[in-house]
């Protein structure tokens, strides 16, 4: 049995119609015009891993109003922190705002620490937020440069 391909073209249609047009949105080619900046990014799965990922952005045609099927997603860039001595992990593992989740795995001179932030927002209104969704995952780099979650960061708490 062959592996069915698909034309690089057809996949990137494919991806991005279904997440310009879902259901819950009044869309159409002809609202594709020239008035709205809209940004929609789409991932091709085959059997559980990713194939490609394709971005798009076009301006979008109509007053807007669906404020409630509207979600913003944002991959901060990586920050890393290379605790070269005892005394740079002695400093990090005293902050209040990490908490670690691999308490049994004492941390070594020499190790990278690897902090990702990501937001997910829903929209109110053009103006205002309905939901805020922040993720701050702490990752441990090893010699391999494999990530292995290691903690999260928390809000502090107010005075």
């Amino acid at each position: 049995m062959s592996a069915i391909k698909a034309p690089m073209d057809f996949t990137i249609v494919t991806t991005i119609m279904r997440a310009i047009f879902p259901p819950a949105i009044d869309g159409g080619f002809l609202k594709l015009f020239h008035l709205k900046a809209v940004q929609v990014k789409g991932c091709v799965f085959h059997d559980g891993p990713t194939i490609t990922r394709v971005t798009s952005s076009f301006l979008y045609h109509s007053c807007f109003t669906n404020f409630k099927n509207t979600f913003e997603t944002v991959d901060e860039p990586d920050y890393v922190v290379k605790l070269l001595d005892d005394a740079a992990i002695g400093v990090v593992q005293l902050k209040e705002w990490l908490a670690w989740e691999v308490e049994s795995q004492p941390v070594k001179a020499g190790v990278t620490l690897v902090f990702h932030i990501c937001s997910q927002v829903t929209f109110k209104d053009k103006t205002s937020y309905h939901n805020v969704c922040i993720t701050r995952d702490v990752f441990l780099c090893d010699q391999l440069k494999c990530l292995k979650k290691f903690g999260i960061m928390i809000q502090p708490k107010s005075p």
